[in-house]
């Protein structure tokens, strides 16, 4: 699928929008949208609505009768109207939707608004919109949520969309209103992958991660004995090392974090060390599981300080989470006995997301009291019935003797319909802990999953030896 243009802003220079790469007025009063470097959602610049009085500045680009845009809007004031956008075809618009004093981001179908999502000012939002030209209808959605059903535009368009325009609605005082990335597509984002769960750590056995090692200055093998360094993504430089004799009281500086050992009087106490970062060990019952010493950062400091010697150590108490820092240790009896403390998190292997409907948004039941004559009660769910209206359920049962009792039920069969309908699945590796209707909270930023949370309806439990499987399934439904 294909876009009407792409726009950041970047290469223009500050002020009126108007004159730079196409950008013209379109309606309203001249020199009311100016470019800025303060507030962006991605590089230099980004386009501000800042005038008194209402302006429309526009771009041409490809004539398209199928296609799909992206745009990032916000706006500096809240319960107010602004961040227009629209799409023409020549000077027609088409395609309209519009942050207004509501609170909401809704679109234009003809002859009604409708919500999209809530908006907060100061607040970036990322609006897609695809057309079709079968039906002439588009869809919608914000923030990589769920597309909205094919609806009517605000008019149809003959042949081709070609023209993005951006509305800046003026106010006194002053209401800013920005836009940034005009694109096809949304702004890549980034997922963060923590590996947990890990029981001890003869777990890790002879296991390697990718690494980045820059030692320099290294005269020969022997300068080392037999280490080994198992770094993620961080760097180690031992420099001016010419021989084993060398040591003394090294000091290794890694990139994102500090390791500094000091005052360890000569190579032979280091054995075979091995760093190990970015992993996260638990269930250490003690020193004695070492070995030979591995330090395992979390992943911002590990900074034992004032280090007499390697046997110094002894059985080490370490808190977990984002910060170990023994210091001053004096001797072996000052730990006991070694703990980690650390949240618990589970990587997500696989996962789908929905946001469906019940079925039921609506109960009304009724009964028959001890002289035979009839009771009500009902029950809804206010927020899906704004979304996509009333779906009702009416059933009679004559066991039922009061109103209250009515209504209790009808209660229960609305929470009943709310619960059991599924939002998707997670897959991750087993949790011994996992138990069902337990609530969860989900982060998942490639789909747009931020400490979303979901009950557990399901659980299944997948092993194959042959292909190396052994996980959980999760059914996913409302909180």
């Amino acid at each position: 699928m294909a876009t009407i243009l792409t726009e950041d802003f970047n290469s223009y220079n500050d002020g009126n929008l108007e004159g730079q790469g196409g950008w013209t007025l379109r309606d309203g009063t001249s020199g009311q949208i100016y470019i800025q470097g303060t507030t962006v959602k991605e590089g230099a610049k980004a386009a501000d609505g800042q005038g008194t009085l209402d302006c429309n500045d526009g771009k041409t680009g490809s004539q398209l009768s199928d296609g799909r845009i992206t745009y990032y809007a916000r706006m500096g004031t809240a319960d107010k109207q602004g961040c227009g956008f629209y799409l023409r075809e020549g000077g027609s618009t088409r395609i309209q939707v519009t942050f207004r004093a509501g609170g909401y981001i809704d679109y234009y179908d003809g002859s009604a608004w409708h919500h999209l999502k809530a908006w907060a000012a100061d607040t970036w939002y990322c609006v897609e919109i695809e057309w079709r030209s079968s039906d002439k209808k588009a869809r919608y959605r914000v923030d990589g949520g769920t597309w909205t059903d094919w609806d009517t535009t605000q008019t149809a368009w003959t042949n081709y969309l070609d023209t993005v325009v951006i509305c800046s609605t003026g106010a006194d005082p002053v209401v800013h209103q920005y836009w940034d990335h005009i694109a096809e597509n949304p702004l890549p984002t980034l997922q963060t992958i923590l590996p947990s769960a890990i029981a001890s750590l003869e777990a890790f056995g002879t296991a390697r991660l990718n690494l980045k090692l820059f030692p320099s200055a290294i005269a020969s093998l022997e300068a080392f004995g037999s280490p080994t360094v198992i770094l993620v993504g961080n760097y180690i430089y031992p420099t001016g090392i010419a021989s084993q004799e060398a040591f003394g009281n090294p000091t290794v500086l890694p990139g994102a974090v500090i390791i500094q050992p000091s005052a360890i009087q000569s190579a032979e106490a280091l054995g075979s060390p091995q760093l190990n970062l970015k992993l996260f060990a638990q269930g250490i019952p003690s020193a004695e599981t070492f070995g030979t010493p591995l330090v395992i950062p979390g992943a911002v400091i590990i900074q034992p300080s004032g280090i007499a010697s390697l046997e110094a150590f002894g059985t080490p108490l370490v808190f977990y989470d984002q910060v170990i820092i023994p210091t001053g240790i004096a001797s072996a009896e000052a730990f006991g006995t070694l703990k980690v403390l650390r949240e618990i998190i589970h990587i997500i292997l696989d996962g789908q997301y929905t946001q469906g409907s019940p079925g039921v948004n609506r109960v009304y039941i009724i009964g028959k009291d001890a002289e035979g004559n009839p009771v009500y009660g009902t029950s809804l769910n206010q927020a899906e019935i704004d979304l996509v209206g009333e779906r009702l359920d009416f059933t009679q049962d004559l066991s039922i003797p009061t109103t209250a009792k009515a209504a209790d039920v009808a209660a229960a069969a609305v929470a009943k319909a709310r619960l059991t309908g599924a939002r998707g699945f997670i897959v991750i590796p087993p949790n011994c802990g996992q138990e069902l209707w337990d609530v969860i909270q989900v982060t998942d930023k490639p789909t747009a999953q931020s400490q979303q949370k979901y009950r557990v309806i399901a659980v299944s439990f997948d092993y194959e030896p042959r292909r190396a499987r052994c996980q959980h399934k999760l059914i996913l439904g409302a909180p």
